[in-house]
């Protein structure tokens, strides 16, 4: 029987299939503003989330939880792991309870 995958797992396959799918779009249809703009966000997304597991590799748990998209569940987890390091138990439990609201 496999494991369950969690959301975190999901999220990442969901990312590197929406890379895929811009550059193949992009092949079909170079000068698409839609597509041009789905690439520059695609790559947006994957240098900021690089950009904070390396801060928080690095222990910059001010830093890395810094930045929030209110509608991604991951960034709320993320900070919520930041908060907990830093010793704010209270914001990290709220975050932790926005993130299973979303």
């Amino acid at each position: 029987m496999s494991e369950p995958r969690s959301r975190w797992h999901l999220g990442d396959e969901f990312r590197k299939y929406a890379a895929i799918s811009a550059e193949k779009a992009q092949q079909i249809d170079s000068g698409n503003a839609e597509v041009v703009d789905l690439i520059k966000n695609v790559r947006l997304v994957t240098r900021a989330r690089d950009c904070g597991n390396d801060l928080f590799e690095f222990g910059r748990f001010t830093e890395a939880s810094a930045e929030l998209d209110p509608a991604n569940s991951i960034i709320y987890c993320n900070r919520a792991a930041c908060r907990i390091k830093l010793g704010i138990w209270e914001q990290s439990v709220e975050g932790c309870n926005k993130a299973l609201c979303i």
